[in-house]
């Protein structure tokens, strides 16, 4: 477990069997029956191996408590704010179960140098920071876009729209660590977790109640 600081949120780290980890045989029957199904429409192997790892961590952690979803799919829980994001390798949970924490999101993305960084960047982001992107040097511009990409999917996340919205509509401040909407402004911070690799990069997205 990983202490954000300053904050009442942990991350639980784990390396799914896509990543080198043993599968826990008992697993797949903490999952639901469509859980199961769910798995069980994987095509690969690994695909059904992973989902059934990080899912059967998340139960462990939540102790059991139901799972619902909200209009837009992001799943919820009574007493605890959670989110999972995971790479094929790799994944992350975020939770807290403090009330002055009313929305959080994660997103953990491997730095893929052969992406097209600066054409999704003029797609996907605003106009300024698709032209800071292009004036970086080339060794320098997959970090950059992956970070600026987990910052906008984590606030995504918390928001609990999915990728329903505009990317552009997110105007992010690395500097600052923050998102912004129109309406609502997501405090960031970028942990690191030890044995994770390198090429990982984990974003985490914060919005306070305004009671705290």
């Amino acid at each position: 477990m990983i202490a954000i600081p300053g904050t009442p949120i942990e991350i639980h780290p784990i390396i799914l069997p896509g990543g080198g980890a043993a599968i826990r045989k008992e697993d797949r029957a903490t999952l639901t029956s469509e859980e199961i199904v769910r798995a069980d429409n994987y095509r690969h192997q690994r695909d059904r191996d992973n989902f059934i790892a990080c899912r059967a961590a998340l139960r462990r952690l939540l102790n059991g408590a139901e799972i619902t979803f909200n209009e837009s799919g992001k799943p919820l829980t009574k007493n605890t704010t959670f989110n999972v994001s995971h790479t094929k390798t790799h994944a992350v949970i975020a939770l807290t179960q403090a009330p002055s924490i009313a929305q959080l999101g994660i997103d953990i993305e491997r730095i893929d140098p052969k992406f097209p960084h600066l054409q999704a960047a003029r797609r996907h982001f605003p106009p300024e920071e698709s032209t800071h992107l292009a004036s970086l040097a080339p060794t320098e511009i997959p970090t950059h876009f992956t970070r600026l990409w987990t910052a906008r999917e984590a606030a995504l996340k918390a928001l609990g729209t999915g990728l329903q919205w505009d990317l552009d509509r997110i105007a992010v401040d690395l500097e600052a660590q923050t998102a912004k909407t129109a309406d609502q402004v997501y405090h960031l911070h970028f942990p690191t977790i030890p044995g994770f690799p390198e090429d990982h990069l984990i974003t985490i997205a914060i919005e306070k109640s305004l009671e705290s």
